[in-house]
């Protein structure tokens, strides 16, 4: 075991962290609006942005689909926060 901080670990605030087929973690930083994939085979985070901000992203899920093909789904309670009502 060993401990792999956050690529900015005064910022990123993972909400939960799973680990697919690969093992690469995946995290869902709900205070940037970003998603963090760890490699630990090349020891590199990365780092997506979300397409909107204030979303909270959150519950990170994998599901292996058809054809050996990865699927990472994340909760993203506030996508719809700019639609007009």
């Amino acid at each position: 075991m060993s401990f792999v901080p956050f690529p900015n670990p005064t910022a990123h605030q993972p909400y939960a962290t799973i680990v697919d087929k690969n093992h690469n973690v995946w995290a869902p930083m709900w205070t940037t609006d970003q998603i963090a994939k760890y490699d630990p085979t090349a020891a590199k985070w990365t780092v997506f942005d979300l397409p909107t901000r204030g979303t909270e992203v959150r519950s990170p899920r994998c599901a292996d689909l058809p054809g050996g093909k990865l699927e990472v789904v994340f909760c993203y309670p506030r996508s719809e926060q700019g639609r007009r009502r």
